[in-house]
């Protein structure tokens, strides 16, 4: 199928201008273009260090306080070493 068949069969929705295809695709070839216009995200989004729940659902539940290996981040960080040659690597910084 084809983008447009699959978007004919799908409820219509309203798409976010920026959303829509010329706006995402040039937003996506300037994230990952080469050269020194491709946009670095931890500026847009800046540094995640936590996964907080109950914010990102905007609801309180239990389940959210339980504190399992998977959402212990303490031991598997991102050193500065990693972080540093991730920007160099992605020409985010010389």
């Amino acid at each position: 199928d084809s983008d447009d068949e699959y978007e004919t069969q799908r409820p219509k929705k309203k798409v976010p201008e920026w959303a829509q295809r010329h706006n995402l695709h040039r937003a996506l070839e300037r994230q990952f273009a080469d050269g020194p216009n491709r946009l670095d995200p931890d500026k847009i989004f800046g540094e995640v260090l936590t996964c907080n729940l109950e914010e990102i659902f905007d609801k309180k539940k239990s389940r959210y306080q339980r504190r399992t290996s998977s959402c212990n981040w303490t031991k598997d960080h991102v050193t500065i070493a990693e972080k540093l040659t991730y920007k160099r690597t992605m020409g985010y910084q010389k």
